[in-house]
């Protein structure tokens, strides 16, 4: 509440129905869009205030694509906001559905969410092996030519007792060409 986002996303909620209506209230929204959790696993909820105007475009179990418009302009942006399954064969296909969903080039866009993979060495700390690239994600960014927003906060947003990763991107389009 301290920073008065006009859209979040809460990823991997673990609840559903009226309950993730319940606490998307409670943090202030008046709008709300969500992909159903299924037991324990997945969930996707957006939140949005009257500030914005959010078209839904695409829902995936893994992600829900929407075109956001802030009411003091008439230029949209793409938001991908996504949850890639821990599942590796169930995230196996994201990163071309992705793409396939985002009309490259027509709109800027942006994704962001956690990802359950990581895009360097530098994104994973102890465990049984050492950080690498994700293969499939890597291409993914390469080829939608998208770079690192980057972040405030602790560079590990994943801790599992000795294992530390940065499995959570905020991931734009490069306008400039750079």
């Amino acid at each position: 509440m301290e920073h008065r986002p006009d859209i979040i996303s809460l990823l991997e909620n673990r609840v559903s129905g009226s309950k993730a209506d319940r606490i998307i209230a409670k943090l202030g929204f008046q709008f709300l869009h969500r992909v159903e959790a299924i037991g324990y696993a997945r969930g996707i909820c957006i939140g949005w205030n009257k500030s914005v105007k959010v078209k839904i475009l695409q829902n995936h179990p893994q992600f829900i694509i929407t075109q956001v418009w802030h009411n003091s302009s008439s230029i949209p942006i793409l938001i991908g906001f996504v949850y890639g399954s821990p599942n590796r064969q169930k995230r196996k296909d994201l990163w071309h559905e992705l793409r396939a969903t985002i009309p490259v080039g027509q709109t800027p866009w942006m994704v962001i969410g956690d990802f359950n993979a990581i895009l360097s060495s530098d994104e994973k700390k102890g465990g049984l092996s050492n950080g690498k690239r994700c293969p499939r994600f890597g291409n993914f960014v390469d080829l939608s030519n998208l770079h690192d927003l980057g972040f405030k906060g602790p560079p590990f947003t994943c801790y599992r007792g000795h294992l530390f990763e940065r499995l959570d991107h905020a991931l734009g389009e490069d306008l400039l060409g750079s």
